[in-house]
Parts: C-alpha cells; structure tokens; sequence
C-alpha cells in the first residue's frame, strides 16, 4: 500500500516570508503535491499580518495549501523560549488557541486543523470542542481528531544548537525510514533551517526521498481519511519490532521510554524536531545488542 506523507512549513509570519517562499518553491520543483502551512498569528508579538504578506498567504491557500494554526506568538513569557504551550493552565492553552483563531479569521483565514509551537501543547486535552471550528491536532507522533487518531510521526531537523545542528542532518534520514513504515508520516521544515547549509540541503533530501519512493504527498488533514470512521471496525495497526531471538518489543513502549531516559540523561536536546534519534535508539534498544533485527507490521485488534 502506497505510504501517505504531508510536508509542514513551521512558523509561516510576515517576518520568516523569504524564506518561506524558498521552502515553497523548494517544494513545488518536486511535487505538485498541497503543503500544510503552519500559521502564527503574532509571531514573537510584533510580526501581524496585513498588506502584501497577507495577500502573499492568501495567495499560498488559494492554490490549494492547508492553513493550520500555530499558537499564537510562539514563544512563553520566558526570553527566547518558543515552547508557548509549555507549563500552560488549561484556561491559559483554551485562551491562545481562541485567540489565535480568532486573529487568522480577521484576516480571513479559517484554519481546521492546530499543531502547538514546539510540539508543547501535549496531548490537547485541554481543546475547547464547543468554542472553536478547530477538527484536528497533532503531536509529535499522531494526527487526531474528535473521532479519533492515526499514528503519522513527525521528522524534520534542528537549527536551534550547535548540537541539534550536527547531529539531525545525519539522523533525519533514519527517522524518515522509521517513519515510512508506520504508512503515514510527516516531514517539518522550519525557515531557520535555510540559514544553514547543511540543514538546507538535509531538509531537500527528506522531500526527495519521500517522493522518490513513490509515496503520495497530501494534507494533514487527509492523513485522517478512511482511518478515524473505520476505526473501531478495523484491525489496528501497531508496529513492533522483533529480534531473531527475544519476543519484540512494542515500539510506542520504548519509543517513550527510551525519550525519558534521554530527558533524565540531559540529552533531551540530542533529540531532533520529530524525536528521529530517540526512534533510532528505540530501534536499537528492542532489539538488543547483537541481534540481526528485521521490522515488521503486526496487527492486534483494538
């Protein structure tokens, strides 16, 4: 069965247009494919949208793009930190996300779907289902919906340390691979990767090796078809990986458990953005050393 992927371009504002539009254009010599534009209504608090960057967007959505909402300002009260959903109260997460919706839909913009800054709005549950048209969500590992979830894990790459910056050009392509067998994945672009060359071209590399495999670009929001009305009808899919010797391991167990090993260590800034390094070591660990490993799709029922 042919895999299905979206490409995200994280922190689309008026401020990060450039190098948005390079990411766009990067994307459309490859595929013809829709690419989900991940939207930040006041990006840092000065950047709004109005004037020819808002007919720039408007122009991105009319040609088949996916708005999705992005937070509100992507960053905390704290200097420098762009996690805007981390540490939030319920009332305070509800309020960025109304907010933020409310600001896209002044500009005429009705984004359904919300992904948090950073990935730190957890599990959502905080997701006011009354107030706001929002349908979907997602987190590093799944795409949800009222209805339900699919398993899509996120890859992409890390500009924000030195550290992130020499290690997730080499790991993406193996969390790409980890990706690809789940059926659905995602592949995250951020602007400030284009500020470095070795991310850049990393990032090129991602899109060709997900089209060259024939698998088939879409919309967030599309990763969810056929999968949340069937749900509870059809057999669910739960990868696990299985050593030639050893009874295998579910991957979702260890892929959380080798995260909080990572985070005790104080290597949590190891991990690129869609956790690529901690899949790999989880692949490693279920494993175990020594082993010729193969993977393989088991199906249990739900």
């Amino acid at each position: 069965m042919t895999a299905r992927f979206a490409i995200a371009i994280h922190d689309v504002a008026p401020s990060w247009q450039p190098e948005v539009e390079e990411w766009r254009s990067l994307i459309a010599e490859r595929t013809d494919a829709p690419v989900s534009l991940l939207i930040v209504p006041r990006f840092h608090l000065f950047d709004t949208w109005g004037g020819s960057a808002l007919d720039w967007l408007h122009g991105l959505l009319a040609h088949g793009d996916e708005p999705v909402l992005h937070g509100y300002s992507h960053m905390t009260s704290d200097p420098g930190d762009e996690r805007e959903f981390r540490g939030a109260s319920r009332f305070e997460a509800r309020g960025r996300l109304l907010a933020g919706e409310a600001a896209l839909l002044a500009a005429s913009i009705r984004p359904r779907g919300f992904i948090a800054p950073c990935y730190s709005g957890g599990d959502a549950s905080w997701f006011d289902r009354h107030n706001s048209a929002i349908t979907w969500w997602a987190t590093r590992l799944d795409v949800r919906s009222l209805e339900g979830s699919v398993s899509a894990p996120a890859v992409g790459l890390g500009a924000s340390t030195a550290t992130r910056r020499r290690i997730s050009p080499a790991a993406a392509p193996w969390g790409l691979r980890l990706a690809q067998r789940h059926g659905r994945y995602r592949i995250d672009l951020h602007p400030a990767d284009l500020r470095h060359e070795r991310l850049r071209a990393a990032g090129i590399e991602l899109i060709d090796r997900a089209v060259d495999s024939g698998d088939r670009a879409v919309t967030h929001e599309a990763l969810l078809d056929h999968d949340v009305a069937d749900a509870e009808a059809s057999p669910a899919r739960t990868e696990r990986y299985r050593c030639t010797k050893g009874r295998g391991a579910s991957f979702e167990t260890i892929s959380r458990a080798s995260g909080a090993i990572a985070r005790l260590a104080g290597v949590n800034d190891w991990i690129p953005n869609g956790m690529s390094i901690q899949r790999t070591v989880s692949f490693v660990v279920a494993c175990g050393p020594g082993f010729a490993c193969r993977a393989r799709v088991a199906r249990r029922r739900g």
